[in-house]
């Protein structure tokens, strides 16, 4: 079937850390289309490159703390082999993608998304500039899934 991915990560107990994690759960509700999985996790860890493995395309959905809050930025992201030999406790997108490469022989074009917050300390619940940016993130990962599919 050849899915698009979307791995939306961060941490619900750490304010806006957890952006990636509620665009992904918003996405789930939004995109009802077999041809898309979407992935709500804590931290991106080695299980995911079987998932990626098996995608066309796959977008990373994160928090991002350069910028302006509310800032939504799109980057391309190739696999890092420097990162792919470390399983350790962070994990990032181009390291999951080298190893995604190495087990499978395989690596999908992938996107990060990310949107800039402004709080990030113990407590549930996106700083308010993150709320009101978070409908736009979403908007453009679903244009970008549209795209995806053709």
């Amino acid at each position: 079937m050849d899915p698009v991915l979307i791995i939306g990560y961060g941490n619900a107990l750490r304010g806006d850390d957890a952006i990636g994690w509620h665009a992904a759960q918003q996405l789930s509700e939004q995109v009802a289309d077999e041809r898309v999985i979407v992935k709500v996790c804590h931290q991106l860890t080695p299980e995911l490159a079987e998932w990626i493995s098996q995608a066309r395309a796959v977008a990373f959905l994160d928090a991002c703390v350069d910028g302006q809050p509310g800032e939504i930025r799109a980057a391309a992201v190739e696999p890092d082999l420097s990162a792919s030999g470390s399983l350790t406790h962070h994990l990032t997108p181009g390291g999951l993608l080298a190893l995604t490469q190495t087990l499978y022989g395989t690596c999908p074009a992938a996107v990060v998304f990310s949107l800039t917050g402004e709080r990030y300390a113990l407590g549930s619940g996106l700083s308010p500039a993150a709320a009101a940016a978070l409908p736009a993130l979403v908007a453009r990962v679903r244009q970008w899934v549209e795209g995806q599919l053709g």
